[in-house]
Protein backbone atom coordinates (compact mmCIF):
# COMPACT_ATOMS: atom_id res chain seq x y z
CA UNK A 1 0.00 0.00 0.00
CA UNK A 2 1.46 3.33 -1.06
CA UNK A 3 1.26 6.78 0.64
CA UNK A 4 -0.91 9.53 -1.08
CA UNK A 5 0.56 13.04 -1.70
CA UNK A 6 -0.92 16.06 0.27
CA UNK A 7 -1.72 19.46 -1.36
CA UNK A 8 -0.42 21.70 1.43
CA UNK A 9 1.40 25.00 1.06
CA UNK A 10 4.79 25.21 2.68
CA UNK A 11 4.84 27.27 5.85
CA UNK A 12 4.78 30.92 4.72
CA UNK A 13 6.86 32.07 7.62
CA UNK A 14 9.73 30.27 6.06
CA UNK A 15 9.59 32.83 3.18
CA UNK A 16 11.22 36.12 4.35
CA UNK A 17 9.50 38.14 1.62
CA UNK A 18 6.08 36.79 2.49
CA UNK A 19 6.66 37.22 6.21
CA UNK A 20 7.74 40.88 5.74
CA UNK A 21 4.78 41.59 3.48
CA UNK A 22 2.37 40.04 6.00
CA UNK A 23 3.82 42.25 8.75
CA UNK A 24 3.57 45.40 6.66
CA UNK A 25 0.02 44.51 5.63
CA UNK A 26 -1.09 43.90 9.22
CA UNK A 27 0.39 47.24 10.31
CA UNK A 28 -1.19 49.09 7.37
CA UNK A 29 -4.61 47.53 8.04
CA UNK A 30 -4.30 48.45 11.71
CA UNK A 31 -3.41 52.06 10.83
CA UNK A 32 -6.27 52.15 8.32
CA UNK A 33 -8.77 51.03 10.97
CA UNK A 34 -7.44 53.64 13.40
CA UNK A 35 -7.83 56.39 10.79
CA UNK A 36 -11.39 55.29 10.01
CA UNK A 37 -12.27 55.13 13.72
CA UNK A 38 -10.79 58.58 14.30
CA UNK A 39 -12.60 59.95 11.25
CA UNK A 40 -15.91 58.56 12.50
CA UNK A 41 -15.24 59.96 15.97
CA UNK A 42 -14.53 63.40 14.52
CA UNK A 43 -17.64 63.23 12.35
CA UNK A 44 -19.72 62.39 15.44
CA UNK A 45 -18.23 65.38 17.28
CA UNK A 46 -18.83 67.58 14.21
CA UNK A 47 -22.49 66.51 14.06
CA UNK A 48 -22.83 67.24 17.77
CA UNK A 49 -21.32 70.73 17.28
CA UNK A 50 -23.57 71.31 14.27
CA UNK A 51 -26.68 70.27 16.23
CA UNK A 52 -25.71 72.59 19.10
CA UNK A 53 -25.13 75.42 16.62
CA UNK A 54 -28.51 74.82 14.99
CA UNK A 55 -30.21 74.74 18.40
CA UNK A 56 -28.61 78.08 19.27
CA UNK A 57 -29.73 79.50 15.93
CA UNK A 58 -33.31 78.41 16.68
CA UNK A 59 -33.11 80.23 20.01
CA UNK A 60 -31.80 83.28 18.14
CA UNK A 61 -34.74 83.15 15.72
CA UNK A 62 -37.20 83.09 18.62
CA UNK A 63 -35.45 86.04 20.28
CA UNK A 64 -35.38 87.99 17.01
CA UNK A 65 -39.15 87.54 16.69
CA UNK A 66 -39.59 88.65 20.30
CA UNK A 67 -37.37 91.69 19.78
CA UNK A 68 -39.16 92.70 16.58
CA UNK A 69 -42.53 92.43 18.35
CA UNK A 70 -41.24 94.67 21.16
CA UNK A 71 -39.82 97.15 18.63
CA UNK A 72 -43.13 97.27 16.77
CA UNK A 73 -45.05 97.94 19.99
CA UNK A 74 -42.52 100.56 21.09
CA UNK A 75 -42.61 102.34 17.73
CA UNK A 76 -46.43 102.31 17.84
CA UNK A 77 -46.40 103.92 21.30
CA UNK A 78 -43.88 106.54 20.19
CA UNK A 79 -45.92 107.36 17.08
CA UNK A 80 -49.06 107.74 19.20
CA UNK A 81 -47.11 109.97 21.62
CA UNK A 82 -46.04 112.21 18.74
CA UNK A 83 -49.65 112.53 17.59
CA UNK A 84 -50.75 113.49 21.10
CA UNK A 85 -47.95 116.07 21.26
CA UNK A 86 -49.22 117.65 18.06
CA UNK A 87 -52.77 117.74 19.48
CA UNK A 88 -51.54 119.27 22.73
CA UNK A 89 -49.56 121.94 20.91
CA UNK A 90 -52.53 122.76 18.67
CA UNK A 91 -54.90 123.09 21.66
CA UNK A 92 -52.42 125.39 23.38
CA UNK A 93 -52.02 127.48 20.22
CA UNK A 94 -55.78 127.93 19.89
CA UNK A 95 -56.15 128.86 23.58
CA UNK A 96 -53.36 131.42 23.34
CA UNK A 97 -54.94 132.85 20.18
CA UNK A 98 -58.27 133.34 22.01
CA UNK A 99 -56.49 134.97 24.94
CA UNK A 100 -54.84 137.43 22.59
CA UNK A 101 -58.18 138.24 20.89
CA UNK A 102 -59.81 138.72 24.27
CA UNK A 103 -57.04 141.11 25.33
CA UNK A 104 -57.53 143.22 22.19
CA UNK A 105 -61.28 143.30 22.66
CA UNK A 106 -60.91 144.62 26.19
CA UNK A 107 -58.44 147.23 25.04
CA UNK A 108 -60.80 148.46 22.33
CA UNK A 109 -63.62 148.69 24.87
CA UNK A 110 -61.79 151.27 27.03
CA UNK A 111 -62.49 155.07 26.96
CA UNK A 112 -60.23 155.38 24.00
CA UNK A 113 -62.27 152.79 22.14
CA UNK A 114 -65.41 153.12 19.97
CA UNK A 115 -67.56 154.04 22.98
CA UNK A 116 -65.46 157.14 23.65
CA UNK A 117 -65.44 158.06 19.95
CA UNK A 118 -69.24 157.88 19.77
CA UNK A 119 -69.68 160.08 22.80
CA UNK A 120 -67.23 162.65 21.46
CA UNK A 121 -68.93 162.74 18.03
CA UNK A 122 -72.38 163.12 19.63
CA UNK A 123 -71.17 166.04 21.77
CA UNK A 124 -69.53 167.69 18.76
CA UNK A 125 -72.66 167.37 16.61
CA UNK A 126 -74.90 168.79 19.35
CA UNK A 127 -72.57 171.74 19.77
CA UNK A 128 -72.66 172.52 16.02
CA UNK A 129 -76.46 172.23 15.97
CA UNK A 130 -76.75 174.71 18.87
CA UNK A 131 -74.43 177.09 17.05
CA UNK A 132 -76.62 176.83 13.94
CA UNK A 133 -79.76 177.50 15.98
CA UNK A 134 -78.50 180.36 18.17
CA UNK A 135 -75.93 182.19 16.06
CA UNK A 136 -76.49 184.65 13.18
CA UNK A 137 -74.38 183.77 10.20
CA UNK A 138 -74.25 184.19 6.47
CA UNK A 139 -75.73 181.62 4.16
CA UNK A 140 -72.26 180.47 3.13
CA UNK A 141 -71.20 180.03 6.76
CA UNK A 142 -74.35 178.14 7.58
CA UNK A 143 -73.92 175.83 4.56
CA UNK A 144 -70.37 175.15 5.64
CA UNK A 145 -71.58 174.29 9.16
CA UNK A 146 -74.28 172.02 7.75
CA UNK A 147 -71.67 170.12 5.69
CA UNK A 148 -69.60 169.59 8.85
CA UNK A 149 -72.66 168.30 10.69
CA UNK A 150 -73.34 165.82 7.87
CA UNK A 151 -69.73 164.63 7.85
CA UNK A 152 -69.71 164.16 11.62
CA UNK A 153 -73.06 162.36 11.47
CA UNK A 154 -71.59 159.93 8.93
CA UNK A 155 -68.62 159.29 11.21
CA UNK A 156 -71.02 158.74 14.08
CA UNK A 157 -73.00 156.14 12.09
CA UNK A 158 -69.81 154.25 11.23
CA UNK A 159 -68.63 154.39 14.84
CA UNK A 160 -71.96 153.02 16.06
CA UNK A 161 -71.67 150.06 13.63
CA UNK A 162 -68.20 149.29 14.92
CA UNK A 163 -69.41 149.67 18.46
CA UNK A 164 -72.24 147.21 17.81
CA UNK A 165 -69.73 144.63 16.56
CA UNK A 166 -67.55 145.23 19.60
CA UNK A 167 -70.52 145.01 21.90
CA UNK A 168 -71.40 141.64 20.40
CA UNK A 169 -67.82 140.47 20.83
CA UNK A 170 -67.81 141.67 24.41
CA UNK A 171 -71.03 139.79 25.03
CA UNK A 172 -69.25 136.65 23.84
CA UNK A 173 -66.35 137.00 26.32
CA UNK A 174 -67.82 134.37 28.61
CA UNK A 175 -68.06 131.96 25.69
CA UNK A 176 -64.47 132.78 24.78
CA UNK A 177 -63.34 132.11 28.34
CA UNK A 178 -65.13 128.79 28.28
CA UNK A 179 -63.49 127.86 24.99
CA UNK A 180 -60.09 128.86 26.37
CA UNK A 181 -60.69 126.58 29.38
CA UNK A 182 -61.76 123.75 27.09
CA UNK A 183 -58.67 124.13 24.92
CA UNK A 184 -56.38 124.12 27.94
CA UNK A 185 -58.16 121.08 29.38
CA UNK A 186 -57.81 119.24 26.06
CA UNK A 187 -54.14 120.25 25.99
CA UNK A 188 -53.68 118.88 29.52
CA UNK A 189 -55.41 115.61 28.61
CA UNK A 190 -53.25 115.29 25.49
CA UNK A 191 -50.14 115.95 27.57
CA UNK A 192 -51.13 113.20 30.01
CA UNK A 193 -51.47 110.82 27.06
CA UNK A 194 -48.04 111.93 25.84
CA UNK A 195 -46.51 111.10 29.22
CA UNK A 196 -48.33 107.74 29.46
CA UNK A 197 -47.41 106.68 25.93
CA UNK A 198 -43.81 107.85 26.34
CA UNK A 199 -43.48 105.85 29.56
CA UNK A 200 -44.97 102.76 27.93
CA UNK A 201 -42.64 103.20 24.96
CA UNK A 202 -39.65 103.52 27.28
CA UNK A 203 -40.71 100.39 29.20
CA UNK A 204 -40.83 98.44 25.93
CA UNK A 205 -37.47 99.88 24.90
CA UNK A 206 -35.98 98.78 28.23
CA UNK A 207 -37.26 95.24 27.55
CA UNK A 208 -35.48 95.21 24.19
CA UNK A 209 -32.05 95.83 25.70
CA UNK A 210 -31.70 92.49 27.59
CA UNK A 211 -33.10 90.61 24.59
CA UNK A 212 -30.46 92.25 22.42
CA UNK A 213 -27.76 91.32 24.93
CA UNK A 214 -28.94 87.71 24.90
CA UNK A 215 -28.94 87.74 21.11
CA UNK A 216 -25.33 88.93 21.10
CA UNK A 217 -24.39 86.16 23.54
CA UNK A 218 -26.15 83.47 21.49
CA UNK A 219 -24.62 84.83 18.30
CA UNK A 220 -21.13 84.52 19.82
CA UNK A 221 -21.84 80.98 21.07
CA UNK A 222 -23.35 79.98 17.74
CA UNK A 223 -20.31 81.29 15.89
CA UNK A 224 -18.05 79.44 18.33
CA UNK A 225 -19.92 76.17 17.68
CA UNK A 226 -19.85 76.80 13.94
CA UNK A 227 -16.10 77.36 13.96
CA UNK A 228 -15.70 74.19 16.03
CA UNK A 229 -17.87 72.31 13.55
CA UNK A 230 -15.76 73.56 10.63
CA UNK A 231 -12.52 72.60 12.39
CA UNK A 232 -13.81 69.09 13.22
CA UNK A 233 -15.08 68.55 9.69
CA UNK A 234 -11.73 69.66 8.31
CA UNK A 235 -9.85 67.29 10.63
CA UNK A 236 -12.27 64.45 9.79
CA UNK A 237 -11.75 65.09 6.06
CA UNK A 238 -7.97 65.00 6.58
CA UNK A 239 -8.22 61.63 8.34
CA UNK A 240 -10.54 60.38 5.60
CA UNK A 241 -8.05 61.45 2.93
CA UNK A 242 -5.22 59.70 4.79
CA UNK A 243 -7.37 56.58 5.22
CA UNK A 244 -8.24 56.50 1.51
CA UNK A 245 -4.58 56.95 0.60
CA UNK A 246 -3.58 54.13 2.98
CA UNK A 247 -6.43 52.02 1.63
CA UNK A 248 -4.79 52.15 -1.79
CA UNK A 249 -1.53 50.94 -0.28
CA UNK A 250 -3.34 48.13 1.58
CA UNK A 251 -5.00 47.02 -1.66
CA UNK A 252 -1.61 46.97 -3.39
CA UNK A 253 -0.07 44.88 -0.58
CA UNK A 254 -3.05 42.51 -0.64
CA UNK A 255 -2.65 42.13 -4.38
CA UNK A 256 1.07 41.50 -3.92
CA UNK A 257 0.28 38.92 -1.23
CA UNK A 258 -2.22 37.19 -3.51
CA UNK A 259 0.44 37.11 -6.22
CA UNK A 260 3.01 35.56 -3.86
CA UNK A 261 0.47 33.05 -2.63
CA UNK A 262 -0.35 32.18 -6.22
CA UNK A 263 3.31 31.62 -7.02
CA UNK A 264 3.80 29.50 -3.91
CA UNK A 265 0.64 27.52 -4.68
CA UNK A 266 1.84 26.83 -8.22
CA UNK A 267 5.22 25.76 -6.88
CA UNK A 268 3.60 23.37 -4.39
CA UNK A 269 1.26 22.01 -7.01
CA UNK A 270 4.27 21.37 -9.29
CA UNK A 271 6.10 19.62 -6.47
CA UNK A 272 3.04 17.45 -5.77
CA UNK A 273 2.80 16.52 -9.45
CA UNK A 274 6.41 15.40 -9.53
CA UNK A 275 5.83 13.40 -6.36
CA UNK A 276 2.78 11.68 -7.87
CA UNK A 277 4.76 10.80 -11.01
CA UNK A 278 7.56 9.37 -8.92
CA UNK A 279 5.17 7.31 -6.86
CA UNK A 280 3.49 6.00 -10.00
CA UNK A 281 6.84 4.85 -11.45
CA UNK A 282 7.83 3.17 -8.19
CA UNK A 283 4.53 1.28 -8.12
CA UNK A 284 5.11 -0.06 -11.64
CA UNK A 285 8.58 -1.32 -10.69
CA UNK A 286 7.15 -3.09 -7.66
CA UNK A 287 4.51 -4.79 -9.87
CA UNK A 288 7.19 -6.07 -12.26
CA UNK A 289 9.29 -7.34 -9.38
CA UNK A 290 6.27 -9.20 -8.05
CA UNK A 291 5.64 -10.74 -11.47
CA UNK A 292 9.29 -11.83 -11.77
CA UNK A 293 9.18 -13.41 -8.36
CA UNK A 294 6.06 -15.33 -9.25
CA UNK A 295 7.61 -16.52 -12.53
CA UNK A 296 10.76 -17.61 -10.72
CA UNK A 297 8.82 -19.55 -8.17
CA UNK A 298 6.83 -21.21 -10.96
CA UNK A 299 10.02 -22.11 -12.86
CA UNK A 300 9.11 -19.87 -15.69
CA UNK A 301 11.09 -17.29 -17.57
CA UNK A 302 11.67 -13.94 -15.94
CA UNK A 303 10.97 -10.93 -18.22
CA UNK A 304 12.28 -7.55 -17.14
Amino acid sequence: MTDQPTNTLPAQENDPNTEALQGDLRNAEKDFRKLIEKRNELNDLAREARDERDALNEQKKALVLQMRALQTQRDSKNAAAREEKEKRNEFQRQAKSLIENKRKMRKDNTTGGQGGVIRALENEIRAMERTQETSAMTVAKENELIDKIKAKSKELAEARLKYADEAKLLSDVKDIDQKIDEFFKSADDAHKHVVELSNEGQTLHDQISPVLDQLKFLDAKSDEKHQGYIALRKEADEHHAKAMSLRGEVEKMREERRKLYGERKAEVQNQNGEARDQLFNDAKLEDKADDAMKALLAGGKIVL
